[in-house]
């Protein structure tokens, strides 16, 4: 799993150099952590513009239960985060994840 984040995020720093833009990647992994807390301060550290991660898109009892650390790095992060939403069994959304869990930052200057 971490050598499959490692080349979506690679993929991903070229796409965006293609653009034009500066990315900054960095794969967060944590077992006990809360994974809100090390992506937000991962930002903070390096000075980020922009957080760019996966959400799931549950929605109803499941995302009650699960809770969402993509929302939760909205609301904490003080600077924007673009979610980008993979298909789940109860979205009607039919783009495929390509992976689960690397967090991009993109640094705009």
């Amino acid at each position: 799993m971490r050598e499959k984040s490692k080349a979506v995020l690679a993929e991903a720093v070229d796409e965006a150099k293609r653009y034009g833009l500066h990315p900054h990647a960095t794969l967060v992994e944590t077992v006990a952590g809360q994974a809100v807390e090390l992506i937000v301060s991962h930002a903070q550290e390096i000075g980020a513009d922009l957080i760019v991660m996966g959400t799931h898109g549950r929605r109803g009892l499941r995302r009650f239960a699960l809770g969402s650390d993509a929302e939760q790095v909205a609301r904490l992060a003080g600077i924007p985060v673009l979610l980008v939403r993979g298909e789940t069994s109860d979205s009607p959304v039919t783009a495929k994840p390509r992976s689960s869990a690397p967090l991009a930052t993109v640094d705009l200057d």
